[in-house]
């Protein structure tokens, strides 16, 4: 199940394309798509995960 788990990330990289493609966004939008998105995802998974960050995991 992990593994399965662990390609999500790769099939939205090549699923990316495209969907950009189709809608007809460019690089700009892509990147800034990329970037919005990741943000997003990590502050979800930030306020539920409630991960411990300390300086040696740092």
């Amino acid at each position: 199940m992990s593994y399965l788990i662990a390609l999500i990330p790769a099939l939205g990289w090549g699923f990316m394309p495209l969907i950009t493609g189709k809608i007809g966004g460019s690089a700009v939008n892509q990147m800034f798509g990329i970037g919005a998105g990741a943000t997003i995802i990590g502050l979800i998974a930030f306020v539920i995960g409630h991960p411990a960050v300390s300086t040696t995991a740092f």
